[in-house]
């Protein structure tokens, strides 16, 4: 049986968390309407808390491996869930946000990109040791709060 590295899965996550900050950041600088500027700006923060924690939880884990049935089949299925989303990298994700043709278009866009990054944190869980799922429990609702709030901006801006 095969060995996963969790600290390359959690590298993985914090630059998940580097594409959204990036995004959040560019967006609240091209934003037209002031609620959704702020309410990016503050989004970008939790963000930047998450990579934090992310960036701490690899230091923490160390070397640990959990079993796979074969090399690279978890590496591969969550590099598919990352490389699926609609920007893999940081710049991309920044110049998507200020090409924006509105901030409704953008809205729905990071509202995508909470939804994939909820998806690939439920299924982070299954690797990192038992001792630190109650942190990634914790960043997912953040998440999904900012899934909530990013419906919430959507309905206000109809």
């Amino acid at each position: 049986m095969a060995l996963f590295s969790v600290a390359e899965l959690l590298q993985m996550a914090v630059k998940d968390e580097e594409t959204g900050i990036a995004f959040y950041k560019a967006l609240a600088e091209v934003a037209r309407n002031s609620n959704v500027k702020d309410k990016c700006l503050a989004i970008s923060k939790q963000e930047e808390g998450h990579a934090r924690r992310f960036r701490e939880m690899v230091q923490e884990v160390g070397e640990f491996k959990t079993a796979e049935e074969y090399a690279g089949q978890y590496e591969s299925y969550v590099r598919a869930l990352l490389d699926s989303r609609a920007f893999p990298e940081p710049e991309q994700a920044a110049e998507r946000a200020r090409q924006s043709a509105s901030d409704k278009e953008a809205i729905d866009i990071a509202m995508r990109l909470e939804r994939d990054t909820l998806l690939f944190l439920q299924e982070m869980k299954n690797f990192v040791p038992s001792t630190h799922t109650g942190y990634v429990d914790e960043i997912i609702d953040e998440e999904r709060g900012h899934l909530s709030d990013l419906t919430m901006l959507m309905e206000s801006i109809n």
